[in-house]
């Protein structure tokens, strides 16, 4: 059995063992397991909890998957655990949140930072355009670039040019140091990107930008559009009246 499940007073303990089978029962085990959480969450059945152990990360992937937990956090009534071991000493440690994450959610968490490095968002951005539009999308770079017209298509093409530079060369901080508004900038372009694609809707879940704040920054974090607008047009002084 690739599975083991034992039931003890309305308990039920999936625990996963390696197996050549994993890759033909992990996305069958994974659902079962997913609707017993559900039952057991909609007070169905006998099962009243369910531990889920394995070292196998990505079943852990597939069976923790809920797309109603909140994005920072987890639900209420579940908890996730990691279990460490060094120097033959097992330690549990808790998380308040999915310490399980894919690589590209990772790259989305770079983004958000607010406190992110400036000289290697270029490779995030990248990736996340590579991966998303012209891997999985089919988009080419030249059709995006044609999606913006004056001014914007020349920022979309830099951001192209500024993304492949910045993720395929190193650079020393004592020759470059990459510019807060220039990033700004490009951050604000790359948002344009998945809006005129139509894929903004994507943007807004990965930025974690709901219908009801869409617009307004997080807490901590300037919004890319707040910082030219908050700098005057050229010879404009900054103290004149608004019309």
């Amino acid at each position: 059995m690739t599975e083991f499940y034992k039931m003890t007073r309305n308990c039920l303990k999936c625990e996963k063992s390696a197996s050549s089978l994993d890759s033909d029962v992990l996305f069958i085990v994974s659902a079962l397991i997913r609707k017993v959480v559900g039952d057991v969450r909609a007070g169905k059945g006998s099962v009243r909890q369910v531990f889920v152990l394995t070292h196998n990360i990505y079943f852990h992937k597939e069976v923790s998957y809920d797309r109603d937990r909140p994005a920072s956090g987890c639900r209420r009534d579940e908890t996730f655990w990691v279990v460490r071991k060094r120097d033959n000493v097992s330690s549990l440690h808790h998380y308040a949140f999915n310490p399980v994450k894919t690589s590209y959610e990772l790259l989305w968490e770079d983004v958000r930072n607010s406190e992110r490095a400036n000289l290697t968002i270029q490779n995030t951005l990248r990736r996340i355009v590579e991966n998303y539009l012209v891997v999985l999308g089919g988009w080419k770079q030249d059709a995006i670039v044609a999606l913006f017209t004056g001014r914007d298509a020349q920022v979309c093409a830099s951001l192209f040019s500024w993304i492949n530079d910045g993720s395929h060369s190193a650079h020393d901080d004592i020759y470059l140091a990459a510019d807060d508004n220039a990033v700004q900038s490009y951050l604000r372009v790359f948002e344009q990107v998945f809006e005129k694609t139509g894929h903004i809707a994507h943007y807004s879940m990965m930025m974690r930008i709901s219908d009801e704040d869409e617009g307004e920054p997080a807490e901590g974090e300037t919004h890319p559009a707040a910082v030219e607008a908050a700098s005057p047009p050229q010879g404009t002084p900054a103290s004149a009246p608004a019309a």
